[in-house]
């Protein structure tokens, strides 16, 4: 009996330790820098749930576009990914995407910058939400002021 129980704890923990699987269609990086120099990938907790996910750009299975993707969990560990924006993949070179902490955004925000230098904030002010684009209605947070 113990032997059982130590294979499917093995089993469990090696499942964690791979890391996330891109969602279908898309392919994540072996690398940790794309071709343009930026990072794949940003951890981060961008709902709240003190459940590291993240920002990744993801290239589709044909490459031919490229997408910017939040991966969020909610307890105990269920993953969500959410498709944020997809552009051809001529314009990699030139995009840029990071992370802010918490601050104007209640659990920080992806920001998204194309080649014509226009910047996007994708947060979400829950975690039983997804992320959506800031627009200028936005009030940030009072208690955290501004980033």
């Amino acid at each position: 009996m113990k032997t059982l129980a130590l294979l499917l704890l093995l089993l469990a923990s090696s499942a964690f330790a791979s890391g996330p699987v891109a969602p279908p269609g898309w392919d994540g990086s072996f690398d940790p820098n794309l071709s343009n120099g930026a990072a794949c990938c940003l951890p981060a907790d961008l709902n709240g749930t003190k459940l590291v996910g993240g920002a990744f750009l993801l290239i589709s299975s044909d490459k031919k576009e490229f997408g910017l993707f939040a991966l969020t969990y909610t307890p105990p560990l269920k993953e969500h990914w959410q498709l944020l924006e997809r552009h051809p993949v001529s314009a990699l070179p030139a995009y840029r995407f990071s992370v802010d902490p918490p601050g104007q955004f209640p659990h920080g925000a992806i920001k998204a910058c194309s080649a014509a230098g226009k910047c996007s904030y994708w947060f979400t002010p829950s975690s039983s939400m997804p992320l959506r684009r800031a627009n200028n209605s936005f009030k940030p947070n009072p208690l955290r002021g501004s980033a």
